[in-house]
């Protein structure tokens, strides 16, 4: 069998625990050992993959933006270089803030339920509010091109972007504004929204990169942190081993 390629984080392997303790039947695993040996409530354990597996979705959703701001582009008039790529940078940041967020309702979750059994009630509020803030330093970085004011004026900030539609704007209306600009100029203006484009485009490119390393980095962290607790709060066991899985 072609062994695949792609990598896998902390958090599918744990889905595929919680999986396997919803559904033994689907597996080949001991199904009377993990029904005979775990105390699991199924519907907590739904509740949590549908938490899990929405925080999936939206980092592999964070990382195709790389291949996004590097290919996605239409074969049309219709739509402007410039247009295509302010629209991936927009969509990106909102992604980034859903991504962030699904992690805190994670965390939220995990804390209200933690409540419910244990003693210290106040001890686990104040860790779980220094994780939360933890978690919105971590994604401060990613979105540093963001206007704070992006609710009531532009959602982010990109000089060489608004040079590039400035420009291409010209071009497009030249038969509006060719008598104000001397004809020699054209060229260059032409050479700057091309050149302006390639470059934000490169920057953007280069970001999401890093930014998909870094937040890769963060989730296998985070999840291989959170799941003792997770597991001891669902009483589930591990089956899967990502320790031993070269995959990942």
């Amino acid at each position: 069998m072609k062994k695949s390629n792609k990598k896998y984080t902390i958090l599918d392997f744990i889905i595929l625990d919680l999986l396997a303790h919803i559904n033994p039947k689907f597996f080949i695993l001991e199904e009377k050992n993990i029904n005979q040996t775990q105390n699991t409530d199924k519907k907590n354990l739904n509740k949590y993959n549908k938490l899990f597996t929405g925080i999936s979705h939206a980092y592999k959703k964070v990382l195709r933006y790389e291949f996004f701001f590097n290919e996605f582009y239409p074969n049309t008039k219709k739509i402007s270089n410039q247009e295509a790529l302010e629209h991936h940078i927009h969509a990106y940041l909102e992604d980034l803030d859903i991504f962030r967020n699904k992690i805190i309702n994670f965390i939220g979750n995990l804390k209200n339920d933690f409540k419910k059994i244990a003693i210290n009630k106040k001890e686990i509020d104040s860790v779980f509010r220094s994780l939360i803030e933890n978690i919105k330093k971590i994604f401060e970085n990613v979105s540093e091109n963001r206007n704070p004011h992006h609710h009531h004026d532009l959602k982010f900030i990109d000089g060489d972007l608004i040079d590039s539609e400035t420009a291409f704007t010209m071009v497009k209306q030249r038969e509006i504004v060719r008598e104000y600009i001397k004809p020699e100029l054209w060229k260059i203006i032409e050479q700057r929204s091309v050149e302006s484009f390639e470059k934000a485009k490169k920057k953007w490119i280069i970001r999401a990169r890093n930014n998909s390393s870094q937040i890769t980095i963060f989730i296998n962290e985070f999840f291989d942190n959170m799941k003792p607790h997770i597991y001891n709060l669902l009483s589930i066991k591990q089956i899967f081993n990502p320790i031993n899985d070269k995959r990942i």
